[in-house]
C-alpha cells in the first residue's frame, strides 16, 4: 500500500511538472511572439492565443488534480496574462449597449479563386441581402458569376485586368470616386473611394495584403499594411477598412496598424470569429486540423465615430475562409 501511495505521488509530481512546464512555454512564446514577432517563424506564432489560452486551461486543471498549490497558482497566473489576449474580444465597450439600430450591412468574402460554388455563394449573398460586398480573389469565372447579382447589388468596381487574386465590390450605392491604390512594391491592388450612407460620407478602403507564405510575401505585407496605415491617416471622414489582412489582432504588424491609425477592429464585443481555414482548405489541411488552428484574419477596422451593431461570421460557401457579416450604424449620434 506504501508503495502504491509512492507510486501516486510520482504520478502527480510528474503531471504536475508537465502541466506547469506547458503553461510557463506557452505563456512565454504567445506574449514574446504577440510582442516581439517581427520574424516570419515567430510573428506565425502569435495568431494562436485563443489554442494558448485553451491549452493553459487544461493545464490549470492537470494543476487543481496533482494537488500542487504553488505550482497550481503560477499556472493560474499564466492562464490570467493569455486571458488577457483572448477574453477582452468579449468584452463590449458600454457605449455600445443597448445595440443600435443598423444601416449598413457590408460583407467581406474571400471566395478563393479554386471554389467552384457559385450557387451556394449566389444564394447566401441573396440572402444576408448586403448594402457593400467586397470580394477577394475574384478571378475571370467569378466576374461572371458575381455580374448575376447586378439586380441587387447594382454598383460594382474593380480592376480592368482580372486576377486570381483579384478584389472587387459591388454596392447597392455607388462608389463615389473609386480608384485603385497600391500599398507595396508588388503592385497589389486596393480600391478606395467614398459611400454615401445616412447622410454621410464614408471613405471605403477594401484591400488584401499578400499572404506571408514566403519571406519576400511576408516583407511585402507588412509595407502594404503600414503604408495602408499611412494613407488612413490623411483621411478626415468616418472610415472603413476591409478585407483579408493576411494578419490576425495579435501580430505586431496589426497592432502597429491599429496604434498608428486609432482605427478600432468591429469584432470588438462581439467574439474571436475565426475566419480561416475551413474544411475547404485548399492546401490539403485535415479538417480536424483546420478547425483547431483556425484563426481570424478577415477584418472591418473602422473609425470610432462608426458604431458597430453585429458581427458575425457567414456559413460554409466553397472558400478556404468563412465571410464576414458586419452591421453598422452610421448616422451621426445625436
Amino acid at each position: 500500500m506504501a508503495f502504491l501511495n509512492f507510486s501516486k505521488s510520482r504520478v502527480r509530481d510528474i503531471a504536475a511538472a508537465i502541466a506547469l512546464a506547458t503553461t510557463l512555454g506557452v505563456t512565454a512564446l504567445a506574449s514574446i511572439a504577440s510582442r516581439y514577432g517581427w520574424s516570419p517563424s515567430l510573428e506565425l506564432l502569435s495568431h494562436f492565443q485563443v489554442q494558448y489560452f485553451l491549452l493553459s486551461a487544461i493545464a490549470v486543471v492537470v494543476l487543481v488534480l496533482s494537488r500542487r498549490p504553488i505550482a497550481l497558482w503560477i499556472g493560474l497566473f499564466c492562464s490570467a496574462v493569455l486571458a488577457v489576449q483572448v477574453v477582452p474580444w468579449y468584452l463590449p465597450p458600454m457605449r455600445l449597449l443597448p445595440q443600435p439600430e443598423a444601416d449598413l450591412r457590408v460583407l467581406v468574402s474571400n471566395l478563393h479563386d479554386r471554389n467552384q460554388n457559385f450557387d451556394r455563394v449566389l444564394s447566401f449573398v441573396r440572402q444576408e441581402n448586403p448594402d457593400f460586398a467586397v470580394f477577394i480573389e475574384v478571378n475571370a469565372q467569378w466576374t461572371e458569376q458575381l455580374d448575376r447579382l447586378r439586380d441587387i447589388l447594382p454598383y460594382q468596381f474593380r480592376p480592368d485586368r482580372v486576377e486570381s487574386r483579384g478584389i472587387a465590390v459591388y454596392s447597392k450605392r455607388p462608389l463615389l470616386d473609386p480608384q485603385l491604390k497600391q500599398f507595396d512594391s508588388h503592385k497589389t491592388a486596393s480600391i478606395v473611394g467614398e459611400l454615401e450612407v445616412a447622410n454621410r460620407r464614408l471613405s471605403i478602403i477594401a484591400t488584401h495584403p499578400l499572404p506571408p507564405v514566403r519571406a519576400w510575401r511576408f516583407h511585402l505585407r507588412n509595407q502594404h499594411l503600414d503604408r495602408l496605415g499611412e494613407f488612413v491617416q490623411t483621411l478626415t471622414q468616418p472610415t472603413l477598412v476591409l478585407g483579408d489582412f493576411n494578419t490576425t489582432m495579435w501580430s505586431p504588424y496589426y497592432k502597429r496598424l491599429v496604434r498608428r491609425t486609432g482605427l478600432k477592429n468591429a469584432r470588438q464585443g462581439f467574439g474571436i470569429l475565426p475566419s480561416w481555414p475551413t474544411r475547404n482548405n485548399f492546401n490539403a489541411l485535415p479538417f480536424p486540423l483546420a478547425r483547431l488552428f483556425s484563426i481570424p484574419i478577415d477584418h472591418c477596422l473602422l473609425t470610432p465615430d462608426l458604431r458597430v451593431a453585429n458581427v458575425r461570421t457567414g456559413p460554409d460557401i466553397g472558400s478556404d475562409h468563412l465571410p464576414l457579416l458586419i452591421d453598422l450604424h452610421v448616422s451621426a449620434s445625436r
